[in-house]
């Protein structure tokens, strides 16, 4: 049997994809220029794929192969595979998922925000957080980790001492129960034990650790430190003004300036990887009795006249 060149040829340009050699009618694309383009039937196992004709991959392809139509008898790569749900049912992924997977491995590999925004083709650092699914159990592994290596964590747990009668992991799990976010990073407090002892005063709290890295904590750290020099500069006004109780307030931001000065020092360090957990020292709060005793030694000191008057005796009042 013979066939002419001519007939062959005009058969396979019947079967070239619609609008060749464009790859969309909307845009001016060619198949020449395009990146993913395949032989026919590459990606479908129930037919021959055909070597001299070619297709774009497109969204059913990838879709498809991840468990679109696996209900209707078009077998997924999980399928291929013999795996499945814990139910038994056939696993279905969505492309995106892959993204926000990728993103929350960056994530916690302490890749900086920048970079993560760079690498996924976004213009606004901000838009990390909707693909940051980091779960509280992941982010108290990773500070439990930390625990003692002064290259990983700043701090009181990380210069503590490192022998003991326990192991470090146990040490860990009794040190870091549990993780709650906050706005500047995140509270290892355990509410179990007791409630809140600093009234949500975060930036004083021992038990806030943040984490080097994580673009909007950094940046509400910026601005509470902008807010702090703005209310110490009125402070100091008032207090050059003569007002009443004025100078505890210039004190007080005085005290809080510092603090989040030196957490920005931390932060702002290049030597300091991201991913690093960050924990202040205690920042010398005064106790209630400390407060008590300074409020004592501030009182008038009592009449001495009052206080030496002796009553006279029975037999002096009847005389």
């Amino acid at each position: 049997m013979f066939a002419r060149f001519v007939d062959l040829q005009i058969k396979v340009l019947k079967m070239l994809p619609m609008r060749f050699p464009v790859v969309r009618g909307s845009s001016a694309l060619r198949y020449s220029q395009a990146l993913f383009i395949m032989q026919a039937n590459t990606l479908n196992i129930g037919a021959t794929r055909i070597r001299c004709v070619i297709e774009p991959i497109g969204h059913p392809h990838i879709h498809n192969r991840l468990g679109a139509r696996s209900a209707t008898g078009v077998k997924s790569i999980f399928d291929r595979c013999k795996l499945y749900e814990s139910d038994g049912s056939a696993i279905r992924v969505h492309t995106h998922q892959f993204r926000h997977y990728l993103n929350t491995l960056a994530q916690t590999g302490g890749m900086s925000q920048l970079d993560i925004a760079k690498w996924s083709g976004r213009k606004d650092v901000r838009q990390n957080t909707y693909y940051d699914h980091e779960t509280s159990a992941t982010v108290i592994a990773r500070i439990r980790t930390a625990i003692g290596d002064d290259t990983r964590m700043f701090g009181p747990l990380a210069t503590g001492a490192r022998a003991a009668l326990i192991s470090r992991d146990e040490f860990a799990r009794l040190k870091v129960p549990t993780a709650h976010n906050t706005d500047f990073g995140y509270c290892i407090h355990d509410y179990v034990m007791s409630p809140c002892q600093m009234h949500r005063d975060c930036l004083n709290c021992t038990e806030q650790v943040c984490i080097k890295g994580k673009g909007e904590k950094e940046q509400r750290i910026r601005q509470a430190h902008n807010e702090t020099a703005r209310l110490l500069a009125m402070a100091e006004k008032a207090s050059a003004d003569g007002q009443f109780g004025a100078s505890d307030w210039v004190e007080h931001h005085s005290i809080q300036l510092s603090r989040i000065e030196a957490l920005l020092e931390i932060l702002d360090d290049p030597a300091v990887p991201f991913g690093a957990i960050i924990q202040l020292l205690p920042p010398g709060i005064p106790s209630r009795l400390d407060h008590a005793t300074q409020a004592r030694a501030l009182s008038p000191a009592p009449n001495v006249r009052e206080s030496s008057l002796v009553l006279p005796t029975p037999e002096e009042a009847a005389e």
